[in-house]
């Protein structure tokens, strides 16, 4: 008797497990992300020029074999010169805004564009709707 191949079996859980295999690299890489952001408190996706910090660099800390604590800390003296040199850093609210929020504030844009057509059918309406929409779809896309 043979052992079967998984793909002989269920060949649609062959196909998942086959999408969803992630290398050990990947999960180090994952890793090393996770405790820099808690370590700064925010998320890596910036600019090294404007923020000090960025997932490239993180990258290229990860791929010289440094500790997430090392990056942190140049990230963290990066920030601080910058701040230095031009005065405290402003976050705009869109930078701490979680993406299940981005996806309300969008969808809200279009239930206001919505509720004016239907509601207002008036000028004045669809432009006091479009401008509060336009906030809100600008609040979304800043993010």
């Amino acid at each position: 008797m043979s052992l079967q191949n998984l793909s002989e079996i269920n060949p649609h859980l062959a196909l998942w497990q086959s999408e969803n295999w992630v290398s050990p690299v990947e999960r180090d890489w994952e890793r090393f992300v996770r405790k820099v952001e808690a370590i700064l408190g925010h998320g890596l996706d910036g600019d090294d020029q404007t923020d000090g910090y960025s997932i490239d660099t993180a990258h290229d800390f990860f791929a010289e074999g440094e500790t997430p604590e090392a990056y942190a800390l140049e990230a963290m003296a990066n920030e601080m010169e910058l701040e230095a040199a031009f005065g405290p850093m402003l976050v705009h609210p869109g930078a701490v805004m979680s993406d299940h929020i981005r996806y309300l504030v969008a969808t809200a844009f279009f239930g206001i564009i919505i509720l004016a057509m239907l509601t207002f059918g008036s000028p004045v309406g669809a432009l006091a709707a479009a401008v509060l929409g336009a906030f809100c779809l600008g609040a979304a896309i800043y993010a």
